[in-house]
């Protein structure tokens, strides 16, 4: 079940044709002049039209298009099996902006989300738009259209989660620099195409220091400037959690000046699940929490609502604070019986040394011991992914028991650098599998390496849920992708590869399929 990459030549969606016929064209002209968005009622028209052979089908439905460049940047999220949610910075603000969605290159059989109007005061000229009633499991290609203009030149595609068990692959990572947006890291992961794009913190360095909302603004649209990044969140599933140089300022807490412009301009930007935490205020943690298949993924927030580090740390000291604390652990006991795995973004270290003041959970150890005894203590498999510390790492979790007296052997997986150079943090590990950090002749990261993990599920709907993850870098200097190694500075150790198969309860009507993974993983 390796992970084998796709070409690495960029992918192209074909440009859509449009329907010539003088009578459909008529029709057309005549609906836009008495109604702005009755073009849009008229679709099913135009469709027949081209089926019963009056209009000459060469394509799409959408005539008298030219290509326009209407959209600098969109991101795709919150995805369901029914669902997703879609983030577009349009070049000017629009009266009526949708989202078509077809599984169809040429945008035949659309489906149209709600209409909205672009505010560039409101919502730094972000419009959010969602799509539903999309079928699981299935392909979609993404166009803007924004008062009667089609943007074909800048296109998105989408792929549905599957509504039952099923076969998966996420690429996770972490850390990018403000330099590192263009790395060629990004486009090796849009041509993987994943069915998720995990964030895991670190995702432009930045300091809020007069802390407005328009300087919190700043930081997002350094990444939406970015060409290559931002052709990958138009065309892979995203969700993202920050740390503390995402979040506005290094080892930030919940008493962070400028908590609540740091909040508001993450719900803005970031297409994201509904947040747990969200009935109190929209000034909330982003803590949030969906599944794929039955593989459940909690999103915490650990910087927002946590405790300042040179704080006692004792059993009142938290990193996740008490209510989304209480959010998490119900979480986790809810999973039990319906997911056949947890994954936990953490974007701080779980596998740490105990040291006072420490930024990771080394400085938290009595709340890391609560949440590893009710880990042990539900049973449900948990695999922490975190990030933060600018190396890829595994630990099938014999050095990441930190429940009292044992138990609770967490595998715990570290994701980056995406995009940034640096030393690997001290004070971590040890790590079962070893460790690879980005090679330190990498100056410049928007040419340097680019390194990530692939999280490889096999579910079957039988009793065995099976999780392969490798370790992957894009090299700056020869735009190679390669597979990690667990020892040293080059390429002579063991591939920095793990997995693990759990028992899991099967699903009625599900024929047992056994899976088997090669016995080397198992370790």
């Amino acid at each position: 079940m390796a992970m084998r990459p796709r070409s690495s030549r960029r992918l192209r969606i074909p440009r859509p044709t449009y329907y010539r016929s003088s009578s459909a064209r008529r029709s057309f002209r005549r609906a836009k002049r008495a109604d702005p968005i009755a073009w849009i009622v008229l679709l099913p028209l135009l469709l027949l039209l081209a089926a019963s052979g009056e209009a000459r089908a060469q394509g799409g439905p959408f005539e008298d298009y030219e290509p326009k460049a209407l959209v600098n940047w969109m991101a795709i999220g919150a995805v369901g099996p029914t669902e997703a949610t879609v983030r577009v910075d349009l070049r000017g603000d629009a009266r009526v902006v949708r989202v078509v969605a077809s599984r169809n290159a040429d945008l035949r059989d659309p489906i149209l989300s709600a209409p909205e109007a672009s505010d560039d005061d409101t919502n730094d000229g972000l419009t959010t738009l969602r799509l539903s009633n999309l079928s699981p499991n299935t392909r979609y290609h993404l166009a803007i259209v924004a008062d009667n203009k089609i943007d074909t030149a800048r296109r998105g595609r989408l792929r549905t989660f599957p509504s039952g068990p099923s076969s998966f692959t996420v690429v996770a990572s972490a850390d990018i620099s403000p330099s590192g947006v263009d790395n060629a890291v990004f486009g090796a992961i849009r041509d993987m195409d994943p069915a998720l794009f995990l964030t895991v913190g670190d995702l432009i360095d930045r300091t809020l220091i007069k802390g407005s909302r328009e300087e919190a603004r700043e930081h997002w649209r350094i990444m939406r400037r970015s060409a290559t990044f931002g052709a990958l969140l138009a065309a892979v599933p995203w969700a993202h959690i920050w740390d503390d140089h995402d979040y506005g300022i290094n080892n930030g807490d919940r008493k962070f000046d400028h908590r609540w412009a740091a909040r508001l301009s993450y719900q803005e930007t970031v297409p994201h699940y509904p947040l747990a935490l969200k009935e109190r205020s929209s000034d909330v943690a982003i803590a949030q929490a969906f599944s794929v298949g039955r593989v459940r993924f909690l999103l915490t927030d650990l910087r927002s609502e946590r405790d300042p580090n040179d704080r006692q740390d004792n059993e009142n000291k938290s990193m996740l604070g008490i209510e989304q604390r209480e959010w998490f652990e119900q979480e986790l006991r809810a999973a039990a019986p319906q997911h056949g795995l947890v994954v936990w973004a953490s974007s701080v270290p779980w596998v740490a040394d105990e040291i006072d003041e420490a930024d990771h959970w080394g400085g938290f150890t009595n709340e890391r011991a609560r949440i590893a005894a009710l880990i042990r203590e539900i049973g449900v498999p948990v695999v922490v992914v975190s990030g933060d510390a600018h190396t890829v790492a595994i630990d099938d979790g014999r050095n990441a028991d930190f429940a009292p007296g044992g138990g609770a052997p967490v595998p715990a997986i570290q994701t980056g650098a995406l995009a940034a150079v640096g030393k690997a943090k001290a004070g971590l590990g040890p790590f079962s599998h070893g460790r690879q950090a980005n090679r330190e002749n990498a100056k410049d990261e928007s040419i340097g390496d680019g390194q990530f993990v692939t999280m490889d599920v096999t579910d079957y709907g039988g009793s065995r849920l099976c999780l392969q993850v490798d370790g992957w870098r894009v090299e700056g200097d020869t735009g190679r992708l390669v597979a990690l190694r667990s020892q040293g500075t080059g390429y002579e150790g063991p591939l920095l590869r793990w997995g693990r198969c759990w028992d899991a309860a099967p699903v009625a009507g599900v024929r047992e399929r056994r899976i088997y993974l090669p016995a080397a993983l198992l370790r």
